[in-house]
């Protein structure tokens, strides 16, 4: 880790632990958080498969580590810094001899996420003003609309992201201006927001924005049987680049119901629907322009307040027009399947045993040179969430 981020992590935590003694009108409250997990692959791939040396690998890893602090600056304002810590991707570049006659006639990039050293980036940093329980003005590097809130109904964002998030469709942060609030009466609420529509971790690269919107409903909140009953959309419409028109539009839908009974016991059981399209540019083709869509089954049974089981299928295509039915290819689908039981010790610990696989419709060559449907992705997982 370089000196100067070193610096900054150092600073924010005798800031989040020593200033309230300099500013005893402030309420300073400091935040962390640290998802960890264990790792086994038991994919088994065939011998003629490229990933045959993963077989068996398994490794220990901190795949996030927040750290932070929220302070009350009077009656309407807070501000909130977080740090985001995680490995950073590691590239490695290839000449290529396409012609073979001995010299390099291009380079080939390949990109291997979450390998490198560990980096640390500012995750929030945003200045709050409460108005009201149904009108918030929130401005700087903040949570977008969509992410965060369905990541409170799965609950087990320290064991994997929500599907937008996962397949790369949406940002769970991003630099810019919101507007949010409470439907009165407990029957909803809402966030609207324009953004770089570059991501957190990523500069403006010129004057496109995106537009940001999502309310969702809690239709009967004062019937027992049916407060837990919500209902949620959202829409995101991204200028990538004004100049040639490179835009993406992205839909999602959220129908989610968590019922409580026998005192701790209880279930939730969400689905989630997304629709997103790519426009290249102005002049793209039908062909050229990428439609993509998905939908997410998740839950979890409560036995008591500490013990639950858990479970997620997601399903995403990346480009619905080359789809088995229309008769030009059907080599990009994936299916994703996580099963696993969670225990929370204590209300700050939190660990899982699950099992997460993924598989594809995605067609590779075999040592015979035969098509064969490309290998599961399969994995047992020990993961661990502790926060303060």
């Amino acid at each position: 880790m370089k000196w100067n981020r070193f610096a900054i992590f150092l600073t924010l935590i005798l800031w989040a632990l020593g200033v309230s003694t300099a500013f005893a009108d402030v309420d300073i409250k400091p935040e962390g958080k640290v998802y960890a997990f264990y790792s086994y692959n038991v994919s088994g791939y065939p011998d003629w498969y490229d990933k045959y040396m993963e077989n068996d690998y398994n490794k220990f890893e901190l795949s996030r580590v927040y750290f932070g602090a929220k302070a009350k600056l009077s009656d309407h304002w807070t501000m909130r810094i977080v740090s985001d810590v995680a490995r950073s991707s590691s590239y490695e570049v290839e000449p290529v001899d396409e012609d073979e006659d001995g010299e390099t006639d291009s380079y080939e990039l390949t990109t291997n996420k979450n390998t490198g050293k560990y980096d640390l980036y500012i995750k929030y940093a945003y200045l709050d003003y409460a108005y009201k329980s149904y009108l918030n003005i929130r401005g700087g590097q903040h949570g977008t609309p969509w992410i965060p809130f369905v990541e409170k109904l799965w609950t087990y964002r320290w064991i994997q992201k929500v599907i937008t998030d996962k397949n790369k469709l949406d940002s769970s942060a991003d630099l810019g201006m919101s507007v949010y609030g409470d439907i009165p009466g407990g029957f909803g609420g809402y966030q609207v927001g324009v953004f770089n529509g570059e991501w957190y971790k990523a500069t403006e690269e010129n004057e496109g924005k995106a537009l940001h919107g999502m309310f969702y409903l809690t239709p009967f909140p004062s019937v027992d049987a049916l407060k837990g009953l919500t209902a949620a959309g959202s829409y995101r419409y991204n200028k990538v680049d004004p100049f040639i028109e490179h835009t993406t539009t992205l839909y999602s839908a959220l129908v989610h119901y968590r019922l409580n009974f026998a005192d701790q016991m209880g279930f939730g059981l969400g689905v989630e629907y997304l629709v997103a399209t790519e426009q290249p540019d102005r002049n793209a083709e039908d062909d050229e322009i990428e439609d993509s869509m998905g939908y997410s089954i998740f839950g979890r049974f409560d036995f008591t307040k500490k013990l639950a089981l858990f479970g997620r299928y997601d399903y995403f295509d990346p480009d619905t027009q080359n789809d088995k039915d229309k008769d030009i290819g059907y080599r990009d689908e994936t299916t994703y399947l996580i099963a696993g039981v969670s225990y929370q010790p204590i209300k700050y610990v939190s660990f899982a045993l699950d099992y997460q696989t993924t598989s594809y419709t995605a067609e590779v060559k075999d040592d015979d040179e035969k098509t064969q449907t490309k290998p599961t992705d399969s994995s047992i997982y020990v993961n661990a969430e502790f926060k303060f």
